[in-house]
């Protein structure tokens, strides 16, 4: 009983214009039962086009080359402030880094702080050798250990140097420069 109003469907439905879905339209694929069924022919990226083709056009191209574009120009100022700060960041971590073997040395040295590059402790190091990396820590902006100037500012341009300024057995003041070769605000003195 329940099969003939299946029948009577499918051929109310046959003679309506609407394909019917046998077994065999089953085999032959997506595309060829959205065929049958009257359905558009759509793909992963769309409709396709009369051509055949599924690539993209070269106004969906510029499209994609102008919004990656955009995103760069608004990354690019961000990106060099970014770097700016952190080079400035390791050289004042570079100035702290000279200030704790200055002390170590005063400590070494009966309360001396070095007053060149040269001053030796008793046991024969300089103060270059006091630093936990056995030298001046790394310049951010070229990767050489630091240049160390004593009894005299950082060199105006040259990024990354340190100074000691004065540099007395009593006292210190250390500078650095930064990213445009200017002396940072930052200063450390003895005791500090």
């Amino acid at each position: 009983m329940n099969t003939q109003p299946e029948m009577v469907g499918k051929l109310a439905n046959e003679g309506a214009g609407v394909p019917s879905h046998s077994s065999a339209d089953a085999s032959r694929g997506p595309r060829v039962r959205r065929a049958c069924r009257g359905e558009p022919d759509v793909g992963l990226r769309g409709p396709r086009r009369s051509g055949g083709s599924l690539g993209f056009t070269l106004i969906e191209l510029m499209v994609v080359v102008v919004v990656i574009g955009i995103l760069v120009a608004v990354a690019m100022p961000n990106f060099s402030n970014m770097q700016r700060r952190a080079n400035e960041g390791s050289v004042k971590s570079n100035m702290h880094t000279v200030q704790m073997a200055v002390e170590d040395f005063g400590l070494l040295n009966d309360g001396n702080y070095p007053v060149t590059g040269l001053t030796a402790l008793p046991d024969g190091r300089i103060l270059s050798q006091v630093c936990p990396t056995g030298n001046f820590p790394k310049n951010p902006y070229n990767g050489l250990p630091s240049a160390v100037r004593f009894n005299a500012n950082p060199s105006s341009g040259v990024r990354g140097e340190l100074a000691l300024n004065p540099a007395t057995t009593g006292h210190y003041l250390i500078k650095g420069n930064g990213s445009d070769g200017d002396t940072l605000a930052l200063t450390l003195t003895s005791g500090e």
